[in-house]
């Protein structure tokens, strides 16, 4: 093994954040065999909602933009680089921590939010969750998928007299 080669330690962790503090950047992970999907998504903050979006968010970040008032408990966040607002339950979300001092201090935090009484007003009505969940595929379900045969499928040439041909 070469001396210079670095893993990436990946864990699923089983602990759900309930009370991250506003502004907390966050990632979303799967849970189970559950992906992350919005509930509800809006450009701006004062625009009616769409529907829940049918793509994953595995893998992406954010920042906490505002909690539900649970249960379930979940967030509103924005998300990286977007005026996007996505809503979680917090099964999905996860703060994103450089070294263990952050991560003591995030903790601190977040036990201080529980405790404190926040008004109603200042938390979302927990929405309505998506009419079917995203499922990650099994492993099965993935090697069908990428051992099954290539469709062939004609490709057009510059004028649609001349014969196709196949690849």
């Amino acid at each position: 093994h070469p001396s210079d080669h670095v893993f990436e330690v990946m864990v699923e962790s089983s602990f759900t954040w309930t009370h991250l503090p506003t502004g907390t950047h966050v990632r979303f992970v799967r849970r189970d065999d559950r992906l992350p999907q919005s509930w509800l998504r809006t450009r701006l903050p004062d625009r009616v909602a769409a529907r829940s979006s049918v793509i994953s968010l595995e893998g992406k970040r954010g920042a906490v933009v505002q909690r539900w008032n649970g249960p379930p408990h979940g967030y509103r966040i924005r998300l990286d680089g977007s005026t996007i607002h996505v809503d979680l339950p917090a099964e999905h979300v996860e703060p994103v921590v450089a070294d263990v001092l952050q991560a003591r201090r995030l903790a601190e935090l977040a036990k201080q939010e529980k405790r404190k009484s926040v008004p109603q007003r200042f938390l979302l009505l927990v929405p309505t969750p998506p009419p079917t969940p995203l499922f990650a595929p099994s492993a099965d379900e993935v090697q069908a998928i990428e051992s099954a045969p290539e469709r062939r499928r004609p490709v057009r040439t510059q004028r649609s007299l001349r014969p196709r041909v196949w690849t």
